[in-house]
C-alpha cells in the first residue's frame, strides 16, 4: 500500500496573506487542489492523509468533496512544527500500516508536482526504501557568512531538495521515535530525520517545476506556469 501524508497547516505568514496560502485561489481553484488532484491522478497512490489545522478542517472537507478525491482516508490535527505534523500523520497511520508499506510526505503548497513523479517516487522507494524528490543545482553555489563568500560548492553535488519524500514506513517512523527519544524534535525535513539511522536515502531527480508557494512571487510564477502548460 502506498499513503501519501500531504501537509496542509501554513498559516500564510510569509505569504501576508488574510487566508493560509494553500486555500489562495489560482485561476478559480485552490493552491491545495491542484497538489491534492496530482496525488489522485497518480497511479500507484492508494491512500491520501492531509494534515491541517483544526480551525480548517471544513474548508479542507469542502475541497475534498468538491474536486472529488476519492483516495481521501484521514483528516489528521496539525502538530507544532512541521515534524510533529509529519509524527501525528504517521502515528495514525500505523494503527493499519505494514513495515514494507510507502509513506509519501508532501508540501501541500508544491502544487506543480505531477502524477507522473510522484508514481517515480514510489517506484523508487520500493528499490532504495528512502527516497527524495531532488532538483540538481543548476547555478553557481556558495556558502557565505556575514554577507561574504566563504567557500564555493562543487555544483556537480549540489542538489535542490523538494517533496515528495518518500520512505518504507518502518523506516519513517521508527526514526521519528529515535529522533524523539534524542530531543531532536524540530528537524524541518524527513531526509534529516532518517538519515542518523538509515543513510542510503536515494536522490529522485527532478527536472519539472515543483516550487513551494512561500510568496506571492511564488503565487505569480504559479500562474505563469499553469499558462504555459
Amino acid at each position: 500500500m502506498n499513503i501519501a501524508v500531504i501537509l496542509a497547516g501554513g498559516t500564510g505568514s510569509r505569504m501576508q496573506s488574510k487566508i493560509p496560502k494553500q486555500f489562495i485561489k489560482i485561476n478559480g481553484k485552490p493552491v491545495i487542489s491542484y497538489t491534492l488532484m496530482a496525488f489522485e491522478q497518480a497511479e500507484l497512490i492508494d491512500k491520501i492523509v492531509i494534515v491541517c489545522l483544526d480551525c480548517y478542517k471544513n474548508n479542507i472537507e469542502n475541497i475534498i468533496s468538491y474536486f472529488k478525491i476519492s483516495k481521501f482516508t484521514s483528516l489528521i490535527s496539525n502538530g507544532s512544527t512541521r515534524q510533529q505534523s509529519v509524527f501525528n500523520a504517521i502515528s495514525h497511520i500505523k494503527n493499519y500500516a505494514k513495515d514494507d508499506d510507502i509513506i509519501l510526505i508532501h508540501d501541500g503548497v508544491r502544487a506543480m508536482i505531477t502524477p507522473d513523479m510522484i508514481d517515480k517516487c514510489v517506484v523508487d522507494t520500493k528499490k532504495y526504501k528512502a527516497v527524495t524528490l531532488a532538483q540538481k543545482a543548476k547555478n553557481t553555489m556558495i556558502i557565505a557568512k556575514n554577507c561574504q563568500i566563504s567557500k564555493y560548492l562543487d555544483r556537480d553535488f549540489v542538489y535542490n531538495v523538494q517533496t515528495p519524500q518518500s520512505f518504507r514506513f518502518d523506516i519513517i517512523y521508527n526514526s521519528h521515535i529515535n529522533a524523539i527519544k534524542s530531543g531532536n524534535i524540530d528537524v524541518t525535513d524527513d531526509t534529516q530525520i532518517v538519515m542518523p539511522y538509515y543513510n542510503n536515502i536515494h536522490i529522485t531527480e527532478n527536472d519539472l517545476p515543483n516550487l513551494k508557494l512561500t510568496t506571492k512571487e511564488d503565487i505569480m510564477l504559479f500562474e505563469y506556469y499553469l499558462k504555459s502548460i
